[in-house]
């Protein structure tokens, strides 16, 4: 006798589909516009060898790359990841609105990112994808997003402590034990997460 799927069964199937879906057309957005980027950035370079593509320095700064991966990390590790998004506060911990909208946009729909993409954003959808397919590159491991979010708590602080120093009666010696502890559950994690990732 043949084997028969349930109602429930056909819809989780019908749903993880869609999903792909979904998922594919950010990549292939994703990959679209970082093409786009790369043909503007060689004529912006002017005359060079035919075979030879100058390559394109990335505009992100290091604050940035580390929200990224933290947000593909969630992406990756998504029952931990909501975890960890919803204990963020999203306006002090990332720098630039693209990556706080980001954020939000992943909190409600971290396990289907392309769900529901405000249509008047191709901002976010392009980022979101680009998170997608990064997210496919990491290795599913708890110890990993903690070891990120701890970097997202580090640049937070060395904000923070810029911001004290230029201001006259700015005092940094709580901020830097601040940043001493939580550099300490840094190293931790991230030794957990060469150890799970070995």
């Amino acid at each position: 006798m043949a084997f028969k799927p349930n109602y429930n069964q056909q819809r989780a199937e019908r749903d993880r589909l869609k999903r792909a879906k979904r998922e594919e057309k950010l990549r292939l957005q994703a990959e679209r516009t970082a093409q786009r980027k790369g043909t503007e950035d060689g004529e912006a370079g002017g005359e060079g060898d035919a075979g030879t593509r100058t390559p394109r320095t990335s505009v992100a700064s290091r604050g940035e790359s580390t929200e990224r991966a933290f947000l593909a990390q969630c992406i990756a590790e998504s029952e931990s990841g909501a975890r960890a998004l919803g204990e963020l506060d999203l306006s002090a911990h990332f720098t630039s609105d693209l990556l706080r909208r980001a954020a939000g946009h992943l909190r409600a729909h971290l396990t289907d990112p392309g769900a529901q993409l405000p249509e008047d954003d191709p901002e976010l959808a392009v980022l979101l994808a680009e998170l997608v397919v990064q997210a496919g590159r990491e290795v599913p491991a708890p110890a990993m997003l903690e070891s990120q979010r701890m970097q997202l708590e580090l640049a937070r602080i060395d904000r923070e402590i810029q911001r004290a120093r230029g201001q006259e009666s700015g005092d940094v010696s709580e901020l830097a034990l601040r940043r001493a502890e939580v550099k300490r559950e840094f190293d931790l994690a991230y030794e957990r997460a060469l150890e799970e990732t070995v």
